[in-house]
């Protein structure tokens, strides 16, 4: 087992993170690592990481579609060729175009007609050269040569990518484990202060408890254990944003269920909660 596969194991464990979606990552790294470097402009780099061996294969996968029209394809070939900066607008003027089109009523073909794309199609009289048989929406996959200094660069290339992408994928799984606790009553440790913000550690995440949220006179101290309402959970610039409460009513009627066994087996039944209002802070 290669190095880089034990790396990747042992970091799916401390972060408990999905080990394929890590090695999808790193393919993805690869392949951007590659196209930087040694692509070609229409090629659409596809690489395959075996991470046992520590080894890439490189690909150029394209999907086969009908022969282009001789003028659409003179155009095509043109614009590919000898760009010219008013092109930027082409796609402006064609959208614009077909909503004319859908308005009058008149759509015709053009409404629904997919566009060529020279990076990711190829057209039926291509593929055939390179595959005789070749049928419009199978793919025609080349491989791609790999240059000797490719494994250096992309390791370093990679690297940045692959750290990206596995703190995106670990923000995704802390809000979707924190999102299926929404109004749930959890224990936390008072973190540290900010001003009238308490921030709460939850474990994997730390939640925000505002002025708003707070009872009026309770102190929140460092290392301080407590209960607290997980009140919304959204996304935020830098991640999860837990908002917590302590004033939420439904904190209360939890709070019941989880201390007292009377009213977790039904002996007891609440049936309104109601709380003291604290004084207004000036």
């Amino acid at each position: 087992m290669s190095e880089i596969s034990n790396a990747i194991k042992q970091l799916c464990e401390e972060k408990n993170l999905d080990y394929k979606s890590v090695i999808a990552a790193v393919e993805l790294a690869l392949a951007a690592a590659y196209r930087k470097d040694y692509g070609e402009r229409n090629q659409n780099i596809v690489v395959k990481f075996d991470p046992l061996a520590g080894t890439s294969q490189i690909f150029d996968v394209k999907k086969v579609v009908d022969n282009l029209p001789e003028q659409e394809e003179a155009e095509m070939l043109k614009n590919l060729y000898n760009p010219n900066p008013k092109d930027l607008h082409k796609e402006e003027f064609r959208a614009e175009s077909r909503r004319a089109l859908v308005e009058s009523g008149d759509e015709g073909e053009e409404e629904g007609k997919k566009k060529f794309n020279p990076k990711t199609d190829i057209q039926l009289k291509e593929a055939m050269i390179l595959k005789h048989d070749a049928q419009v929406g199978e793919e025609i996959v080349t491989d791609l040569p790999i240059p000797s200094t490719y494994g250096r660069m992309a390791a370093q290339t990679a690297k940045q990518v692959i750290i990206q992408k596995l703190r995106e994928m670990e923000r995704d799984m802390i809000f979707s484990e924190f999102k299926s606790k929404e109004k749930e009553v959890v224990s936390g440790i008072v973190q540290r202060r900010e001003g009238r913000f308490v921030f709460v550690d939850l474990g994997k995440a730390v939640g925000l408890l505002p002025a708003e949220e707070q009872i009026y006179n309770e102190r929140y101290n460092t290392n301080d254990r407590l209960k607290v309402f997980i009140k919304e959970v959204r996304e935020g610039h830098k991640g999860p944003e837990i908002i917590l409460s302590r004033r939420a009513e439904e904190i209360l009627r939890k709070i019941f269920y989880l201390e007292i066994p009377e009213v977790a087996n039904g002996l007891v039944e609440i049936k309104a909660v109601a709380r003291e209002p604290a004084p207004v802070r000036k």
